[in-house]
């Protein structure tokens, strides 16, 4: 039992450091964290206290049996308390407000039954008016769980609702049987060796999920921390270096036009060194600004528009490239969505992936943009059959200044900036590529953006 209390308390620990402000993570590490604590209180009363009998050290042995009964009571109480609000907030089925209501609300049985302990401070539990509360709150869980899952429309989203279904799901009604029923009629049942099949069950799915998809958002979160991490030193650094160069660039250009001034006489071989300087000076220039449009902060001016007219412009923006390299456009969009967004930003969004979806494609290629709604969002998908990403690369493609084009004209931040415009309006991108099979770029608007 001491080993299942580490496991669960290092497990909850991980699931909070990663991704504190994700609430979902909060609640799941508080669940854990109290069902960690009955492993703590068995370890007291096997391992401990023969020790202390022995020892006849009995003020330490009232304190730890005071101790032990406090740990049992926060084990079964609040660890339904805690799954239930996890699953309500994870699955997003009621809104900010309710989900507060529900806290206060559903503490209230394990306020009540701490009045129900006749034998104060032994804490004593009643089995069955416990079961009358925690059989609810752990059925309700699972429904919600079971819940989120099968009404998801988005496939990865789906993928990992139902990661969380098969890990949870089992071991919550194994727990409900095995304890808080079992119990009931035989209170010193003694249920470790049946749960733990479970447990071990769900840590083994846990952690062969969390290296493959992701569980609880552990291997996005990561990710993306390191992603937005990178984005704003990258952003740092990039706004001291465009001022130094900028400021350099400056002096060479005016001290080349006051040395040609100063110059008495020209000929041909002098020009045409002044005439490299500025081609250079020149180009140096608008790389620096053109880098430095990319990274800096945005700025939203949000105006009414319509999605189908914005991607529409862009296509038509892109004609050329299109008929030049003959590519067959399907487009099937969403009649009739307004929004509210950046129309300069949002149209650079869509401009860039387009780009990239064109120039990845041979002669020939086919270009799909579909929009449609789920739940929570309007996703505008771009699909190319061009050369696609690496499964190596496929996870820099978002990071500033990694390309796979030719570095001389791309600096890698379109895929960046898009990243930041989308993290900017609330929503996400989402990118899915397999090498010579092509890309899809998926566009998560949320659905406070619609009018």
């Amino acid at each position: 039992m001491f080993f299942y209390f580490i496991v669960l308390f290092i497990i909850a620990l991980f699931l909070v450091i990663i991704n504190p402000k994700n609430e979902s993570n909060r609640w799941a590490s508080a669940f854990l964290l109290f069902a960690s604590l009955g492993g703590l209180a068995d370890t007291i009363r096997s391992l401990v206290f023969p020790s202390l009998v022995i020892g006849n050290s009995s003020n330490l042995y009232i304190f730890l049996n005071v101790f032990q009964y406090i740990l049992d009571f926060i084990n079964q109480t609040l660890t339904p308390y805690g799954v239930l609000i996890f699953s309500i907030v994870y699955s997003e089925v009621f809104n900010k407000k309710w989900r507060s209501i529900f806290k206060v609300v559903l503490l209230l049985p394990v306020v009540m039954t701490l009045f129900t302990i006749s034998d104060f401070p032994i804490l004593k539990l009643n089995q069955l008016l416990l079961l009358y509360w925690v059989a609810p709150y752990y059925i309700i869980s699972c429904f919600l769980l079971t819940f989120t899952f099968i009404n998801e429309n988005h496939p990865l989203k789906s993928k990992n609702k139902f990661i969380t279904f098969i890990i949870i799901v089992p071991t919550i009604l194994s727990i409900l049987f095995f304890i808080n029923i079992m119990r009931v009629y035989d209170p010193n049942f003694y249920f470790f060796p049946y749960v733990s099949v479970f447990i071990i069950f769900s840590l083994v799915t846990a952690l062969f999920f969390s290296f493959r998809y992701g569980v609880l958002g552990m291997k996005v979160s990561i990710e993306k921390d390191h992603l937005n991490t990178t984005i704003k030193s990258v952003s740092s650094g990039t706004a001291i270096l465009n001022h130094t160069l900028k400021n350099e660039i400056g002096k060479i250009t005016l001290t080349t036009r006051n040395l040609k001034k100063s110059l008495k006489e020209t000929n041909q071989d002098i020009d045409t060194y002044f005439n490299i300087i500025n081609r250079a000076s020149n180009h140096m220039q608008e790389m620096v600004d053109r880098i430095q449009d990319q990274m800096k902060d945005i700025q939203f001016k949000e105006t009414e528009n319509s999605m189908e007219e914005l991607i529409v412009e862009c296509l038509e923006n892109l004609k050329s490239d299109l008929e030049k390299k003959e590519i067959k456009i399907n487009v099937s969009l969403i009649k009739s969505i307004h929004f509210f967004c950046d129309r300069t930003h949002i149209k650079e969004v869509f401009n860039n992936i387009l780009k990239n979806a064109i120039e990845s494609m041979p002669i020939g290629g086919a270009l799909t943009v579909v929009s449609y709604k789920t739940r929570k969002h309007i996703v505008v998908s771009i699909k190319d059959n061009g050369k696609g990403i690496s499964s190596e690369n496929l996870k820099y493609v978002l990071d500033p200044f990694f390309t796979t084009k030719n570095k001389r004209h791309n600096y890698g931040l379109g895929l960046s900036y898009c990243y930041n415009v989308m993290q900017q309006c609330g929503g996400s991108i989402e990118l899915q590529s397999e090498e010579n099979m092509g890309t899809e770029v998926k566009l998560m608007f949320p659905d406070k953006m619609i009018v």
